[in-house]
């Protein structure tokens, strides 16, 4: 039987306020680019879901092989 290694399409997925504290301080320090705005989308993702049971924005799953 196949098991999966890898979260379930809708999972609930949370950043902990240490680790927001750190990717907005990372985001800060950017210049600004791609990188600095995925940074600031996901933070600005999580202060709107903080509550809610929403998935991150624009997760995309990893395709592997024949497992759906």
């Amino acid at each position: 039987m196949l098991q999966r290694t890898h979260p379930r399409r809708g999972a609930v997925r949370r950043i902990e306020p240490t680790g927001k504290q750190a990717l907005a301080r990372l985001a800060g320090s950017l210049p600004g680019g791609d990188l600095k705005a995925a940074l600031e989308r996901l933070l600005r993702g999580q202060a709107r879901s903080d509550g809610e049971d929403q998935p991150l924005e624009g997760e995309e799953r990893e395709s592997h092989g024949g497992d759906k």
